[in-house]
């Protein structure tokens, strides 16, 4: 999550890159977010482009519910983010 609010329009391979699992399990875990509402696919052709549905929201439920072990490995990250 953090990753797609942080990179808009980012296809499967760009998300792979930046997180380790495997291709398998990132496409799993991409499905049920798209199912649950979560985030959006568009499909160019074989192409998939994966965004946030509801920016603000995500960002407020991470920042309230934030586990301290994301907090602690990427603190840079939650000063990104600016909610108005």
């Amino acid at each position: 999550m953090l990753f797609l609010l942080k990179n808009p329009n980012s296809k499967h391979g760009d998300i792979l890159k930046n997180i380790d699992v495997a291709p398998s399990t990132l496409s799993y875990h991409l499905r049920k977010l798209v199912k649950k509402g979560v985030i959006e696919v568009q499909s160019y052709g074989r192409e998939k482009i994966y965004n946030v549905i509801n920016e603000k929201d995500i960002i407020r439920f991470l920042i309230r519910y934030k586990p301290s072990e994301i907090l602690r490995r990427s603190k840079e990250t939650w000063t990104d983010f600016y909610i108005p």
